[in-house]
């Protein structure tokens, strides 16, 4: 007969109710289920020509339907006693608990989803896969290399929305078997004179906590007819604007999926899907979905990446509208990962990076962390040093070909309208000292200061008369410098420097050179840019930095060795 049963510790560990797995989703309650659920249901996918659905929907049933619901409240009643004043926190929970289960009408959340596999291997107990993974194994979750859910950290998020920390789970897989379930995360209590229930406890067979092939009181919320797993969370703790949350945060983390046809959700009733996308996004989401729905001011580039796969980038370049100045990383299945920031302070742009091919996936996935939302190479288990060598170069990729893009795009930037150069002494716009300084405001009266001379040019006949020099200040140290020169110039080099008072100048060094052009090959750096192959008559940019941030008059000289 299935019912509620509480394993003994066997007199090991005494849990109380700050479980790490259920703590972490603390806060972000309804944005970990979003998260963890769709990405568990895209990761068992059963035909990727048709999108996976996730439905949730609230229901209202009376306490008396909670399964064995007397025997849990009792339960709840011995870990009240086992804990009496010896913690605040233990205690708060089990009150709450109490008071909900004693309600006229217990809110349950039911997460279904359809054209997926089911979770394998129910009455298995030795499994390692499937329907185990998510009711009793911890740490060991194994799913294939380019699958999310690692860790299996993300099943704790549903009992982090349920005030009773009640959760029953059921199947019906592809081998055609069905399946069902109970789990509550609760706290030690005491059994008897000699033993003490770990915490967590299970409802259907006892004679191993295993599943059974039904549970009534889960077909009279809804009845299973097609594949797929459905979680029912008991005592629902959502509050009122669950809904609003719930979509916000699907549309913030699978906004890709959606519109590739590999997800579609209905919340409550509202169906989220390619077709009706375009209605929910905002902010930076409407941006991003700019991108996917190919925008003319969308700039598309890939790259084959080592033979794993393809990176693919689109940028989104728009000087009318504000944007994040961040890139959305997405893997195969189109869930978010994180988003890359630090590209440029200027540039008014936004961005989404593509991992498509199984094995660029399954590589970068071994790099992700708990959470899904960063990489860490040091976590690679196989190659952290080639882990740390291509993130780097995804990067970079990502980086140049952003700021490829930029020059007629720059804003918020300072341009150096004087920058001189040794053979334009005549100029007659003087050096501009740049920084973040308000003008001084002077009395009419008052005699203009003087301005510094620009350095006399000299006899040294290796110096070149380029055609344009520009300098744009981009951002704290950093500088972009457009240059170009009357004729190819096979090596040489650039002097970036500050001019003095007294005509004197002062070489400046610089730290960083990034150069987003095909006509000029940098070979080193340091008080000057050595350069190789400069194309002459077009347009070449350079980006670089210098030591310290400071308000100079800058100094431009190029010369051919």
């Amino acid at each position: 007969m299935s019912g509620w049963n509480f394993p003994s510790n066997g007199g090991g560990a005494i849990n109380g109710v700050a479980d790490s797995g259920i703590e972490i989703f603390r806060g972000k309650e309804i944005s970990s289920l979003a998260r963890e659920i769709c990405q568990n249901s895209l990761d068992a996918a059963i035909d990727e020509n048709f999108p996976v659905t996730v439905e949730f929907q609230r229901h209202e049933i009376s306490s008396n339907d909670i399964p064995d619901v007397y025997d849990f409240a009792g339960a709840l009643k011995a870990c009240q006693i086992y804990w009496t004043g010896a913690s605040n926190k233990t205690a708060a929970f089990i009150k709450t608990a109490t008071f909900k289960l004693k309600s006229l009408r217990i809110p349950v959340l039911r997460i279904s989803d359809f054209n997926t596999t089911g979770l394998a291997e129910p009455f298995n107990s030795r499994a390692m896969t499937g329907w185990n993974t998510l009711t009793k194994i911890n740490g060991g979750a194994i799913k294939s290399d380019d699958k999310a859910g690692n860790f299996g950290i993300g099943k704790n998020a549903p009992f982090a929305n349920s005030f009773f920390r009640m959760v029953f789970y059921r199947t019906f897989n592809k081998a055609g078997e069905h399946a069902a379930q109970g789990v509550a995360k609760l706290v030690s209590f005491n059994l008897d004179a000699w033993n003490i229930a770990t915490g967590v406890c299970y409802f259907g067979e006892p004679r191993g906590n295993m599943p059974v092939k039904k549970i009534p009181e889960l077909d009279k919320i809804f009845q299973r007819v097609k594949r797929g797993t459905d979680v029912f969370i008991y005592g629902f703790n959502g509050g009122e604007e669950w809904t609003t949350e719930l979509v916000d945060e699907l549309i913030k983390n699978f906004l890709v999926a959606i519109h590739r046809y590999k997800l579609r959700v209905t919340v409550q009733g509202q169906a989220i899907t390619k077709a009706t996308l375009g209605k929910f996004v905002k902010d930076d989401a409407a941006n991003y979905y700019k991108i996917l729905t190919g925008n003319n001011a969308v700039k598309f580039f890939d790259y084959d990446f080592h033979g794993m796969g393809k990176l693919k980038l689109g940028v989104l370049l728009d000087p009318t509208t504000k944007l994040n100045r961040k890139v959305l990383i997405v893997r195969k299945s189109g869930m978010k990962l994180f988003e890359l920031d630090r590209i440029s302070r200027t540039l008014n742009f936004t961005a989404i990076l593509e991992l498509d091919g199984f094995k660029l996936n399954a590589f970068f996935r071994q790099m992700e962390t708990p959470d899904h939302t960063n990489w860490e190479p040091t976590r690679h288990p196989t190659y952290p040093k080639k882990a740390k060598e291509y993130l780097a170069e995804l990067k970079k990729w990502v980086r140049n070909k952003i700021e490829s893009l930029g020059e007629e795009n720059i804003s918020d930037e300072i341009e150096v309208t004087g920058v001189i150069t040794p053979n334009n002494d005549s100029d007659p716009n003087p050096p501009v000292i740049i920084g973040t300084k308000p003008p001084v405001k002077r009395n009419p009266q008052q005699s203009r200061p003087s301005r510094p001379t620009p350095p006399r040019p000299t006899d040294d006949k290796s110096k070149i008369a380029c055609d344009k020099i520009r300098v744009i200040k981009v951002g704290d140290k950093s500088y972009r410098l457009i240059l170009k020169v009357p004729s190819n110039i096979s090596g040489g080099r650039i002097e970036i420097f500050a001019v003095g008072e007294s005509n004197s100048s002062e070489k400046l060094f610089i730290t960083r050179v990034a150069s987003f052009s095909e006509n000029i090959d940098i070979q080193k750096i340091g008080d000057e840019i050595v350069f190789r192959n400069l194309r002459g008559n077009v347009d070449v940019r350079i980006n670089f930095e210098l030591t310290e941030d400071k308000n100079y008059a800058l100094g431009v000289a190029v010369h051919e060795d």
